[in-house]
């Protein structure tokens, strides 16, 4: 409402001065600023949660292709007339369980998909520090175990590049031939087994570390009762060592000798 008097016009609207102008452009900006920063802070965490969750995610899928290999791995024997510049007779089971690798057979459908005519194919797993980026951390070999060399021979696939370390243990189970035996009718008292560092029926490294002779003879003749796996991790920018576990194989007695499936002698 306006309210002249001759020539002096008065008005009873306020304005704001200055300061109070300066007050509010001041609360604005910082308002402006925490939205922004927890923005940042939420979308920084969003990234490392992604980047964790992928992280996991294949070490996962890494674990499910070992556990898999080692639940369906078979008790393949072959004939080997030389290996190592040594004459071999005999035939010799095909498992190379070491302390920081694995070699056997296996029925699991490889990530090639390629296998061959008995469907079975020759697997090492082993952690590699010393290659390309592409090549480094937990690897799987593929290969053919009706070649020579089929553990050296193959494929070579990355499965996690996170893993730095990789150790196996394997379960003698003293058991196993009283097992077989009760189906003829011999009962016999059950003994503890007991965990290996090695269990190496295709190289001579069990031979080394002070097997006793009934062990010796279980690692020659029957693949272990299980595995247990333990593995190291680079989570978070920080080295992580996961829970043992321990995987069970489920078939231990029966030998592929020249693609003929038979059961072996007791």
């Amino acid at each position: 409402m306006r309210i002249s008097y001759g020539r002096r016009v008065f008005s009873n609207r306020s304005g704001f001065t200055l300061l109070e102008l300066l007050i509010a452009g001041t609360i604005t900006a910082i308002i402006v600023v925490l939205i922004l920063s927890a923005f940042q802070v939420a979308s920084k965490a969003w990234a490392v949660g992604e980047r964790r969750g992928e992280s996991t995610q294949r070490t996962r899928v890494a674990i499910s292709h070992l556990i898999g290999d080692i639940k369906s791995a078979y008790p393949s024997k072959v004939r080997m007339f030389e290996q190592a510049g040594r004459t071999r007779l005999s035939r010799v089971l095909l498992f190379s369980g070491l302390s920081d690798s694995i070699s056997f057979v296996t029925k699991e459908s490889g990530i090639s998909g390629e296998e061959n005519a008995f469907g079975v194919r020759s697997v090492t797993y082993f952690v590699n520090s010393s290659g390309a980026d592409d090549e480094a951390g937990l690897v799987v070999r593929e290969g053919n175990p009706f070649v020579e060399e089929p553990f050296e021979n193959g494929v070579t696939f990355q499965l996690d590049p996170n893993v730095t370390s990789i150790s196996f243990r394997y379960f003698f189970d003293p058991n196993i031939r009283s097992r077989f035996s009760s189906f003829v009718g011999k009962v016999a008292e059950r003994e503890p087994g007991e965990w290996l560092d090695e269990w190496d029926s295709y190289g001579e490294g069990s031979s080394e570390i002070g097997l006793s002779v009934e062990q010796g003879k279980e690692v020659q003749r029957f693949l272990p009762k299980s595995v247990e796996i333990t593995m190291t991790v680079i989570q978070d920018g920080e080295e992580r060592t996961l829970e043992p576990f321990i995987v069970p194989i489920m078939n231990r007695q029966i030998s592929l000798s020249s693609g003929i499936a038979e059961v072996e002698e007791f």
